[in-house]
Parts: C-alpha cells; structure tokens; sequence
C-alpha cells in the first residue's frame, strides 16, 4: 500500500474495530488482528492491490459486527463463543426444529452446527474464520 492510502486504511479499520467492539465489547479480539483479517477478506474478494474506492466499499458493505465476532471466535476467544451462543444458539434451534423430527433431534443438530463452526477446517483454522459478514449471521 502506498503512504498515503494506508492511514485511510487503517481510519477504516479502526473505525470497524470501534463498531464491532462498541456492538459486542470486550471479546480479547486484538484491533490489529482484525485489520488483518479484513485485509484477508478483501484481498480473497477484491484480489490483491484493488483500487482503494473498492476496498472501502467492500469493507463498508460487510456486516461489521458479525465479521469482529467470527474473528473473535476463530481466535478461541471464551468470552466471543459464549456471546455467539448467547445471540444464536436459539436461533439455530428453532431454524433446526422444522426439519427435525423431536425438540432434541432439533438441539442435537442446532450444537452440532456449533461444533462444526468451532473445529478446524483443512488449513487448521476455525470453520467460523470463514465467515466473511457478506450477508448477517442470523
């Protein structure tokens, strides 16, 4: 990056931090960390060296507080998974309760959602680092 696109960049990132941290506090996500995981994104979505103007637009486009919490949580950070069962385990349930036959078949397929979004995937990440906030968690 050019010096005079990476403090806008990094205003960018901040401000995304400050929203994702104001939304869920404190999940031990370090605001550096989750610079670079936008930078990842964008760079998989945009390819590398895309023009600024897309890169800002892509970033501004993303659901900011689902991205900050996924990267919380692909960090193994306590305090993100208990906040992400906390706003969507229930949901996962009910969305599961329809295509299940009990209330504990619904359950059992709803926890094993949250088991597979915790493990590693091939590349030893996090499945849930794969969330890129293109469209809200719920």
């Amino acid at each position: 990056m050019s010096g005079s696109v990476k403090p806008r960049l990094e205003e960018l990132f901040e401000q995304a931090y400050s929203d994702g941290y104001g939304f869920h506090g404190d999940l031990g996500l370090e605001a550096e960390v989750f610079a670079e995981h936008l930078t990842t994104i964008a760079e998989k979505h945009l390819g590398p060296g895309a023009p600024r103007s897309a890169t800002f637009s892509f970033i501004d486009s993303l659901h900011i507080s689902d991205v900050y919490l996924a990267a919380a949580c692909a960090q193994h950070s306590a305090a993100a998974w208990s906040r992400f069962m906390g706003l969507y385990q229930k949901y996962l349930k009910n969305i599961a309760l329809p295509v299940s036959p009990s209330r504990d078949s619904a359950s059992e397929l709803a926890d094993s959602v949250l088991v597979e979004l915790y493990l590693p995937d091939r590349s030893g990440h996090s499945r849930i680092a794969s969330y890129h906030g293109r469209s809200s968690f719920a």
